[in-house]
């Protein structure tokens, strides 16, 4: 059976990094960039530490067993990410469904393929109203004559006057794709690779698509036509890259905590490569079977093309940010906003209507799109403020077969579940005093549910050191004393108020060691109970200085203490300049090593 490769972290003061976070690469060893998916997890952790009654109750039936193919849920009202939470297991035997797994989206891909094209109506760099022809070389010339709006509502008929003809490509018998149809060589691997560039994979199927005439209105929901607007924005810059940069990162502020992250494109050589990965499953003779989102049997025999149209990948937290920020017009213009959301095609096999890129839903949500690749689903749905019900996003993300449209429903019996209530903290453990050990430990911090709980306004990254902290305890006389290590590098030697479970070391200053390079941190504390089972309950604080971080990272102090909205997200330091940032992190564990 597959196993995901695992990350573990350290639980670390930040370091203050511009830039430090970047879009997935087409080649290499580190493709889908680790850090970003930890960044994600990380600031999303707080929201997941809350505990929803009716969403829970709901999703835990939905699942059934915690130990069955899971599913994760977030919540967005009144224009602010209100719950993020993941339910069972993202891989069988494996890590457990939660906001760093990063799941399959299927034909949710082609609301961000939408989007980015829309995207670069905005920004001058193509016309919807043009044709493809005006930005790819075709010689099929009813291809060539398609209106990029009508690739995005499905009305172009590219693909062929059926669902099943435009699932996939026709590739032009003879081309390097059409050799490669269920052939698992090493040469064909070479191919895939190649074709997930939608305008590479354009020129394997370009001269053999068909092209059917639809009356207006009308049209054929087609992978083919998402292809070939794929194909249009990677024209004119690289459409993975694209999505990522201006879609995912619409804020304009590398560090803003309203950034997606995670967004890649899911496929089988990267799959050791992406964080977190959730295995796809459906059930089949009496049991889970794996089913991969990449599996080339479900793509019409060859993998790589699917990305406009379905190959997207990302956390919880990034799909119920894009719903939010897509329909509060956050990423478009208010123009392509309402174009995006005008009913533009009435499409065959659908009782909801389709505008570009969005469902127009007839009943439930007003919008909202689904998707479904091997053994993943996921769907988003928005409804705008009404009388006074706030606005709602919602998402919902499955590593198991329950098809788009259930999702879609119930989303909606979430949104009555949950109208009234709000998340709460779920009530405090007390941890045992009697029987307490807490001398002579050595443990090893772990940030996997920590989340940043100061500054509120901006996510500064968790992934710089090179080796987790470790605390090694000596408790005499009831006077305890923690001694700091990184990677069994001696950092420092703290005295600790100590209160039977709990201890607060006393405040100091020391240098982390990290990817720039040793990194001051002053006021460096950590608070924690120590039980028989380890440290739970932890937090980390700490203060750094921009200055002494800008020679190391090659940026200017000023230019990382400045958003790209020009407001500073650094406070007074001792001397009074504006150059420090105070972090604090919660939700911090420790195991012994």
């Amino acid at each position: 059976m597959h196993r995901s490769k695992h990350h573990l972290l350290p639980a670390v003061i930040p370091l203050l990094a511009v830039g430090c976070y970047r879009a997935p690469e087409l080649s290499g060893n580190d493709q889908v960039y680790d850090p970003n998916v930890e960044a994600t997890r990380q600031k999303d952790s707080g929201l997941a530490a809350l505990a929803w009654e009716p969403v829970d109750t709901f999703m835990n039936g939905l699942v059934g067993s915690p130990d069955n193919p899971g599913c994760a849920v977030g919540v967005a009202r009144d224009g602010s990410l209100t719950y993020l939470q993941g339910y069972g297991k993202a891989e069988l035997g494996g890590e457990d469904w939660g906001v760093g797994t990063m799941g399959a989206v299927g034909s949710v891909s082609k609301t961000f393929t939408a989007a980015a094209a829309l995207r670069m109506h905005d920004l001058g760099m193509i016309d919807v109203n043009d044709t493809v022809d005006d930005y790819l070389a075709t010689t099929n010339g009813a291809l060539g004559n398609a209106r990029i709006y009508d690739l995005l509502s499905h009305a172009s008929g590219v693909g062929g006057a059926t669902q099943a003809a435009a699932f996939a490509p026709n590739w032009t018998p003879g081309s390097n794709a059409a050799t490669c149809v269920n052939n698992n060589s090493a040469a064909c691997l070479m191919v895939s690779q190649s074709i997930q560039q939608p305008s590479i994979a354009f020129l394997q199927y370009d001269d053999n698509e068909a092209v059917a005439a639809f009356a207006d209105g009308q049209g054929v929901y087609s992978n083919v036509g998402y292809s070939v607007l794929g194909a249009v924005i990677d024209s004119q810059s690289a459409y993975e890259a694209f999505v990522w940069n201006e879609i995912g990162q619409y804020t304009g502020d590398d560090l803003d905590p309203g950034n997606l992250l995670s967004l890649a494109l899911t496929h089988s050589w990267r799959d050791g490569d992406m964080p977190h990965r959730a295995v796809g499953y459906q059930w089949s003779g009496g049991a889970w079977v794996e089913r991969e989102a990449f599996d080339a049997s479900g793509l019409a025999g060859l993998e790589g093309w699917e990305g406009p149209a379905g190959g997207w990948a990302m956390t919880i937290g990034d799909l119920t940010r894009f719903a939010l920020a897509l329909n509060q017009g956050d990423i478009l213009s208010n123009n392509m906003l309402l174009a995006m959301r005008m009913n533009w095609t009435d499409l065959d096999g659908f009782a909801d209507d389709y505008g570009f890129g969005v469902f127009l839903g007839a009943s439930g949500p007003p919008y909202w799109h689904g998707g479904t690749i091997g053994g993943h689903n996921a769907v988003w749905s928005y409804w705008p403020a009404s009388g006074s019900q706030p606005s709602l996003a919602m998402a919902i993300m499955c590593n198991r077969n329950i098809s788009p449209f259930s999702l879609r429903d119930h989303t909606t019996t979430l949104r009555g579940r949950i109208a009234g209530s709000s998340p709460v903290q779920p009530a405090t453990i007390a941890v045992p005093r009697v029987g307490t050990r807490a001398g002579g430990r050595t443990l090893r911090l772990d940030d996997r549910d920590a989340w940043q709980a100061a500054p509120a306004d901006t996510f500064v990254s968790l992934d710089a050191l090179v080796a987790p902290l470790e605390l090694s305890t000596r408790l005499d006389r009831g006077a305890l004393t923690i001694v700091i290590a990184q990677g069994g590098k001696h950092l420092a030697t703290v005295p600790a108020t100590w209160s039977d479970p709990w201890f607060t070391t006393r405040p100091t200053t020391m240098a982390l060691r990290t990817t720039v390079g040793s990194v001051p941190v002053r006021g460096f504390s950590i608070r924690g109970a120590i039980t028989e089972k380890g440290l739970t309950g932890g937090s980390i604080a700490g203060t750094l200085d921009a200055r002494e971080v800008s020679g190391s990272v090659g940026i200017p102090a000023s230019e990382l203490c400045t958003t790209r909205r020009g407001t500073s997200r650094c406070q007074p330091c001792a001397d009074g300049a504006r150059y420090c940032v105070s972090m604090r992190y919660e939700g911090l564990t420790g195991r012994d090593h």
